[in-house]
């Protein structure tokens, strides 16, 4: 892991997706790794150290909200952040249920993902800091 970099794992079905959110998480300065389903996504986290996920709700083999889940179970602290196309109020409270950080609604405006992301780095840093 890069000295003081923050480390995001992006889980998307979609790779060109996953490539927007990447290079614009990169040039804020953070390390990104991308997967293309949730399968591949449990593989690299077993062998990297990530500091937030940002995962799609539906995808093929393990879907957004069953890859939180598992990730949650073993990383309690890890920045969790699920894109949802028309989500109902009853799939919403579903993932909220399941230890979900943030919800963005898909389509998304790249400057919000970028916002968050850096204050959820600037609030790690100042909480390290203290």
């Amino acid at each position: 892991m890069k000295n003081n970099s923050f480390q995001v794992l992006i889980v998307d079905d979609e790779a060109d997706l996953c490539e927007i959110l990447s290079s614009s998480l990169t040039n804020l300065g953070f390390d990104c790794k991308t997967a293309l389903n949730g399968e591949e996504a449990l593989e690299l986290i077993k062998n990297h150290e990530f500091h937030a996920l940002l995962t799609d709700y539906h995808m093929p083999k393990i879907s957004g909200i069953e890859l939180i889940s598992k990730v949650k179970n073993d990383f309690p602290n890890m920045f969790c952040v699920i894109m949802m196309t028309d989500a109902s109020e009853e799939e919403i409270k579903s993932v909220q249920s399941h230890g979900v950080d943030r919800i963005i609604s898909k389509p998304f405006d790249l400057d919000d993902i970028d916002n968050l992301f850096d204050t959820f780095r600037n609030e790690k840093l100042k909480a390290s800091a203290i």
